[in-house]
This record gives structure tokens, C-alpha cells and sequence, in this order.
């Protein structure tokens, strides 16, 4: 069997671990299919035996990755490394996933919550200095990030179009938005064109 290496942490397995991720309830109230309900099952969980990392986590490291050729890095850990010697200002708003913890490595990662569920995750969040944001209204200054990242937070939003647009206006001219949808696809929008 072929071994795949996790485009996080370079670890070589056989098979990423994956696992029912919604209870059979949630999969009843979404109204999903069978199919549907096994795509996000793999997306979220296919995790990676090392750093835990989901199919959804790798997908958006890979675009990252590719799209910062200049970087010349493999994994992703090395292109956190690469950011943080550039320099590169990044706006996180809402937790993407495991990929949390690696882009919090670099010094100008920016880190938003978006709508709080709970009184007791917007205090822990404020505790750890991460301030909660409308993704319609941010309140970042206009041009300010070489990269926007968001995921899974399209689907919770009104108007979506002002919340692109909102991403859209912190982003620096010509640098790149990335976003995960549910509808299980990874986004790479340019502003103006590409980096370099």
C-alpha cells in the first residue's frame, strides 16, 4: 500500500485515520445524504496519526502552500517558518482548525473569533487575547493583510457578499483570501493578482 505524507508535519502513514464526526441526530436534522454525510465525515476527521491534522486542515496548508511558490516549502510548518522571516501579515478569522495552533507560531497572525457561542468561550477567547469579530463589519484598517484566512464561517453569515467584501478590504492589493466552505471545497481568491 502506498504511503502519503501529511502536507503538515511530513509524516509518512498508510491511511489517515478517519470517523464518524456528526452524530446521527445533526445528520438527520442537516437533512444529509448518506454520501454527503460520508464526505464530511472524511473531510473533518482523515486525520493525520502525528499532528491530528483533518483532510479539511491539509487541504487549505496545500493551498496555502501553493499558492506562495516562492517559499519553496513542502509542508506547511516550513512555510509558517518561511511567513514569519517575511514577515507576512495574516488575519485568522475564526479558528482554522489544527492549522490554529501552526499560524499562531507566526508573530503577525492576527487571530478573530467569529459569534461566540457560548458566554464562556467569548470570556476564554478574551483571555487569551482573541477578540470576537463580525465578519461583516471588521474592524481591522483597510489594506492591512498579505493573507485573509476563514473557514467554515461563509455558511453562518447573512450576506456573504459583504463578508467577502469586508476580507476583501483588509487584504493588501493583489494578495490572497483562502476560505473552506461546507460544500467541502477549499477557495483561493486573488485581489489583484498573485504574490511574489
Amino acid at each position: 500500500m502506498k504511503r502519503m505524507s501529511c502536507r503538515i508535519c511530513g509524516y509518512k502513514q498508510e491511511l489517515f485515520r478517519q470517523h464518524k464526526v456528526i452524530t446521527d441526530e445533526l445528520a438527520r436534522i442537516w437533512q444529509l445524504k448518506p454520501r454527503e454525510r460520508a464526505g464530511f465525515d472524511r473531510r473533518e476527521s482523515s486525520e493525520c496519526e502525528k499532528c491530528g491534522c483533518s483532510l479539511r486542515s491539509r487541504a487549505i496548508a496545500e493551498a496555502i502552500i501553493m499558492s506562495y511558490p516562492d517559499s519553496q516549502s513542502k509542508l506547511f510548518t516550513d512555510w509558517v517558518e518561511w511567513a514569519g522571516k517575511k514577515g507576512l501579515t495574516i488575519a485568522e478569522i475564526n479558528y482554522c482548525g489544527q492549522l490554529h495552533e501552526y499560524l499562531a507560531q507566526n508573530p503577525k497572525t492576527v487571530t478573530s473569533q467569529y459569534r461566540e457561542r457560548t458566554i464562556r468561550a467569548r470570556i476564554a477567547n478574551r483571555l487569551k487575547g482573541i477578540k470576537s469579530e463580525d465578519i461583516t463589519k471588521l474592524s481591522y484598517p483597510s489594506k492591512s493583510f498579505d493573507l485573509v484566512l476563514h473557514s467554515e464561517v461563509l455558511e453562518h453569515v447573512e450576506d456573504t457578499a459583504k463578508a467577502l467584501a469586508e476580507c476583501r478590504r483588509i487584504l493588501k492589493p493583489g494578495l490572497l483570501g483562502i476560505w473552506g466552505r461546507l460544500a467541502q471545497e477549499i477557495s483561493v481568491k486573488s485581489g489583484l493578482g498573485r504574490p511574489g
